[in-house]
């Protein structure tokens, strides 16, 4: 299963709370968090409500009492003391040092010494742990989130009016993708932007069946775009192969003739290239050219790269690292009645393998014997179905 949010409404960490414990379908757990933090007076409440005509679950975390000014090293040591799993204990730990490590930036101070105003009182601690321990239960092989929204405006803390977006967000959001509305309103808070930057990943969510969805509510209401934050459970689709990581490499040339890029195509192979291609293209000015691609692993990149600009006269070349999915495969050498011929086979999603015999192992068995390709090709097949037979 994964886990995506869907934050075109902004986030924060009670936002979160709502959607998680929609998507979990019962508020049992998170109802347990306070307790598991040794917080005795503080309990968290769930209602529905509703945000630009949509049905949601809002949480509100309630307590009896003043809250102790919490620095970090108090907030691990809560952390460190309580029942929670110790994954959750983990992730809710970061997701404090990140913040830390925003606000001293903000201010001028070190981590160590930032005081946790609004982040170290009991909602936040409700917040970020309850978020954890959801994420935690609801066991997603991977999380992921879209771009965050950025308004303008200020909002009072208490260090006073700040603009938004604040600070501390801002800093938290640094590398990742954030999208500016025309609005006034918080829509993305330190704790919201931590959690996000912590537990996920930004990425589109992995193609799949929706399995269930959640809807948590803010605080606000606003005019355009509901203030909620949306979770979906999905069922990834089975991937036909396995991923494996790889770089591409790629050049364009116009001074060059097509031997001399057959002649580089069998450089790069010998040189350890998974595969090379070669395509016209239209070049500056109009003028006609190559384009060279070189498939290899992340690890020859460098070198390999250096060999394309020795064997073809480019100038330079562009580098991009990507994911491929191949096939199961094996090769078997089969005596068949031109000789022995290697035949590679390939397991498909369906569990049916389909050989390829070895073209040059055919091309030579062809030119040995006086026969075509198709006839040493189909030989070899036919005793690869004889061999897969008898195993």
């Amino acid at each position: 299963m994964d886990l995506h949010f869907d934050c075109a409404g902004g986030v924060a960490g009670d936002m979160l709370l709502g959607a998680l414990c929609e998507l979990h379908g019962s508020a049992d757990l998170l109802a347990s968090v306070p307790a598991a933090l040794h917080l005795p007076h503080v309990r968290v409440e769930c209602s529905r409500t509703t945000r630009s005509h949509l049905a949601a679950t809002q949480v509100v975390v309630k307590g009896d009492g003043k809250e102790p000014l919490r620095h970090l090293k108090d907030v691990l040591a809560l952390l460190e003391s309580s029942s929670l799993p110790a994954p959750v204990q983990s992730a809710a730990a970061e997701v404090f040092r990140k913040l830390a490590l925003a606000e001293a930036h903000v201010h001028g101070s070190t981590p160590d010494k930032v005081h946790f105003h609004e982040v170290g009182a009991a909602d936040a601690l409700v917040d970020i742990a309850g978020t954890c321990l959801l994420t935690h239960a609801l066991s997603p092989e991977r999380v992921t989130a879209g771009p965050l929204p950025l308004a303008r405006g200020t909002v009072r803390a208490a260090h006073g009016e700040l603009p938004l977006p604040a600070p501390a967000t801002v800093e938290l959001l640094k590398g990742w993708p954030v999208e500016w509305i025309e609005e006034e309103g918080e829509r993305v808070t330190p704790t919201g932007a931590a959690l996000i930057v912590t537990l996920a990943t930004c990425a589109p969510p992995a193609p799949g069946a929706i399995q269930r969805t959640g809807m948590g509510a803010g605080a606000a209401d606003f005019k355009s775009r509901a203030n909620v934050v949306r979770a979906f459970l999905l069922e990834r689709e089975t991937l036909p192969a396995r991923s494996q990581p790889v770089t591409e490499l790629v050049c364009v040339i116009d001074n060059t003739t097509g031997e001399d890029l057959a002649f580089a195509l069998e450089i790069l192979l010998g040189e350890g290239a998974l595969d090379v291609y070669y395509a016209p293209t239209v070049m500056k000015k109009g003028r006609p050219g190559w384009e060279l691609g070189v498939l290899c692993e992340p690890e020859s990149a460098d070198r390999l790269a250096g060999s394309v600009l020795r064997v073809t006269g480019s100038s330079g070349v562009r580098r991009r690292d990507i994911v491929r999915y191949v096939l199961d495969r094996r090769v078997d050498t089969l005596s068949t009645r031109y000789g022995d011929i290697r035949v590679k086979s390939v397991t498909l999603p369906d569990g049916v393998v389909r050989p390829a015999p070895e073209f040059e192992d055919c091309r030579q068995a062809a030119l040995r014997y006086g026969v075509t390709t198709a006839d040493v090709r189909q030989a070899a097949v036919q005793e690869w179905h004889s061999s897969e037979g008898n195993r």
